[in-house]
């Protein structure tokens, strides 16, 4: 499979796509073909050195996605093959494949498509194993996000409306504050041009408000102590303005105040799995009531995670970036819809061709239903070739090992080249291109003697192609021959 691969600990150009091994099944997980994934700040700073993936999890980037179940673990019941999920990694996300623990996997949340579901369960996880199983943030309480146009920011803020909250926000500029309180934020707060604490207290009657979720730590330590109301409760989940601080510890004594601080990567099986059932339980239906929508600013292709990453890091984004392994990817559904675009080719040809002969012996065959019935044989095997590409295109690397192009060629190429063959012999001879100067030989038999050369050539063509696509060696013992003589010189 193809992954993103950190070369050494850098800037965003560290990052190549490369080949590597797939992934080993075990037997309480789950395989998933990725669709989509989403990134996450924490892969900035694993791209850097600083934030190394839990022991036992995929070395590389990606702490979501979404995608297809390719295959089960033996111990694996609620998933099955071919299932639209989304889950939560402890890495592997910018890769083809992943395999995950089955009880970090989630459905595909209802009205949302398999792409932007890549968007959800890392922020769903996060916002709500925090502001709402720890900090127990309740209807008509309030809560400060910090960072509010990202992608924690967005989920949070609808979340807490979801659940009755009064929500403030801060961002760095006029755009994304506006985009805050499109989605629902109550009071959005310009962090660059505004005090946060003067405008919490100004908005609270001088109370403050009562949850605090911070991705900034040390430089916003003391400032949201000071905006906190009594009994609140602070919690830390990131780093980004540094570690280290001094602070008076007066205001943690004086308003019975709450300090917590937690990662989600790091997290027991246990821990994550018990997260996601919560997750499903209380967030997945708001998602399902159009309440909480995916916010997807830009999407790349797997091959562009350096550009991607270079727009995390410039902060222009709202909302999440994603990744896509695939530009084009088939699910279930549109995988059985190519199926049935190809198939209705071999009851339309025999159809058609009953109808016309019919109506040939009837004598109601005008010139008129001639073309017409000639335009539906041309759509029909226009749709049926287009599905064949573009299942080839998808799934090319899977079957290369089959050589399918050669084998497709072997059985339909004459029909297909026969076909479009006498459609343009037809639009030559029509338009003059083709003309006889001979008396015996009117266009028509020239026309036919053409098609039969070409048939004639492309018959050898194909036999010989034949021997390549249809190699003998699997039939005849070879292959087993070889293998029990590689066995004994072993």
């Amino acid at each position: 499979m193809k992954a993103i691969v950190i070369t050494s600990p850098g800037g965003p150009e560290v990052l190549q796509l490369q080949e590597v091994e797939d992934p080993q099944l075990q037997e309480d997980e789950v395989l998933i073909g990725v669709h989509a994934t989403a990134l996450n700040r924490a892969d900035t700073l694993q791209r850097k050195g600083f934030h190394p993936p839990p022991k036992g999890a995929s070395p590389y980037l990606g702490l979501e996605c979404s995608g297809t179940v390719l295959s089960i673990g033996k111990n694996v019941s609620k998933w099955k093959i071919g299932d639209q999920v989304c889950a939560l990694l402890g890495g592997g996300g910018y890769a083809e494949k992943v395999a995950v623990p089955a009880g970090q996997v989630l459905p595909i949340p209802p009205g949302v498509s398999l792409t932007d579901a890549a968007s959800f369960p890392e922020v769903a996880c996060t916002v709500w194993s925090t502001i709402f199983m720890t900090s127990r943030l309740s209807q008509g309480e309030t809560l400060l996000v910090h960072g509010g146009s990202s992608g924690i920011g967005t989920f949070a803020i609808q979340i807490a409306k979801y659940r009755g909250a009064r929500v403030f926000v801060t961002a760095g500029s006029e755009e994304k504050l506006a985009f805050c309180k499109s989605i629902g934020a109550d009071v959005a707060i310009n962090y660059k041009t505004e005090d946060f604490v003067e405008r919490v207290k100004e908005e609270t009657g001088g109370q403050g408000v009562d949850v605090i979720l911070d991705c900034m730590g040390a430089s916003y330590y003391q400032r949201n102590l000071d905006s906190l109301n009594l009994d609140g409760r602070l919690f830390i989940i990131g780093l980004q303005g540094g570690v280290t601080t001094e602070a008076n510890l007066r205001p943690l004594l004086a308003k019975r105040l709450t300090v917590q601080a937690a990662g989600l990567r790091n997290r027991s099986l246990e821990n994550k799995a018990a997260i996601i059932s919560e997750v499903e339980k209380n967030v997945w239906p708001a998602i399902a009531e159009g309440k909480v929508k995916p916010v997807v600013y830009k999407s790349f292709p797997l091959a562009e995670a350096v550009d991607a990453h270079r727009l995390m890091e410039s902060s222009k984004h709202i909302g999440k970036i994603l990744l896509v392994p695939r530009t084009v990817h088939l699910d279930y559904r549109n995988l059985k819809l190519l199926k049935y675009w190809t198939w209705q080719f071999v009851v339309i040809r025999p159809v058609c061709s009953i109808l016309m002969i019919a109506l040939q012996l009837l004598g109601l065959y005008p010139t008129w239903l001639s073309w017409t019935f000639t335009v539906i044989l041309n759509i029909s095997v226009s749709l049926a070739l287009y599905s064949l590409v573009v299942f080839y295109h998808v799934f090319a690397k899977e079957l290369a090992p089959h050589t399918p192009l050669a084998k497709f060629l072997c059985i339909k190429g004459i029909v297909f080249f026969c076909f479009w063959q006498g459609m343009v012999l037809d639009l030559l001879a029509k338009f003059g291109v083709i003309q006889s100067r001979h008396l015996r030989l009117d266009v028509e038999h020239i026309e036919e003697a053409m098609q039969n050369i070409l048939v004639c050539v492309e018959m050898v063509i194909f036999s010989v192609l034949q021997q390549y696509a249809y190699h003998p060696a699997p039939y005849s013992g070879e292959v087993e021959k070889m293998l029990r003589q590689n066995k004994k010189n072993d």
